[in-house]
């Protein structure tokens, strides 16, 4: 977990993973610059499974590549500071990959917008590899992966201030499969700021580039202005649920 300015959210969130009914895991937590009290926040936590790595602010995807080099196991979970897991989401998880063969595992999540909760729509691992190619199938939140092959394309592309997630699954999908556990095990908090239109517009272009070598130059910037659209219409205007499972 990397974590910036997260003190009203970092708490439950670092609950949701001490509590898991799986045991055997290291917990490291990226604290990146944080001016509010959210290291104190962490610091009151005593778990001998937890890492602390303090650090002055570098950005999301730079902190989660250090985070994961900082790590020792051969599976990687992750989890935002703003979200929080079932008890059961690792141990599911890690009795999944040891059935299949594969690099990456996501789950189902609830999406919650104020007090109301959207569930995403299960994809089966030929429905992911369709997906993958125009949109990002996975939370982010909900992931497991390989730290191994992980490593072996590079981590995660640190000119990707967004949508580092989508461009690192795109370049596992070419080094293993990928598949999606068919149960809500993770809830994602969702803000103003997170669906806001000069973010939409940002993960459009980010998204652009990513899939500017995969697929149809036209088909790429269908979905591009798609995703712009979506951005200039008042929040109040768009569909919610259009906007967390088409987009």
């Amino acid at each position: 977990m990397s974590v910036y300015n997260g003190a009203f959210t970092v708490k439950d969130a670092i609950e949701s993973i001490l509590k898991q009914s799986f045991k055997d895991f290291e917990f490291v937590i990226v604290n990146d610059g944080s001016t509010d009290n959210t290291l104190s926040i962490i610091n009151s936590f005593s778990d001998s499974r937890i890492k602390v790595i303090n650090q002055k602010n570098k950005g999301l995807t730079k902190s989660l590549n250090i985070g994961i080099h900082n790590s020792k196991a051969e599976l990687i979970a992750r989890i935002d500071a703003d979200d929080y897991c079932e008890k059961d989401r690792l141990e599911l998880q890690y009795k999944f990959f040891k059935k299949k063969n594969i690099v990456l595992l996501g789950t189902l999540v609830y999406f919650k917008i104020n007090q109301t909760l959207k569930k995403s729509k299960y994809l089966s691992d030929a429905q992911i590899l369709e997906t993958i190619k125009t949109k990002n199938p996975f939370s982010h939140s909900s992931v497991m992966f390989k730290k191994e092959e992980f490593l072996k394309i590079g981590g995660y592309n640190e000119k990707m201030k967004l949508a580092q997630d989508y461009d690192a699954w795109l370049r596992l999908s070419e080094r293993g499969n990928l598949s999606m556990l068919n149960k809500h095990l993770v809830t994602i908090r969702l803000s103003s700021k997170s669906i806001s239109r000069d973010k939409i517009i940002q993960q459009a272009y980010y998204g652009f580039i990513i899939r500017k070598d995969k697929i149809k130059m036209t088909i790429n910037i269908l979905l591009f202005i798609r995703h712009i659209f979506l951005g200039i219409i008042p929040l109040k205007l768009i569909d919610i649920k259009r906007t967390l499972f088409d987009d």
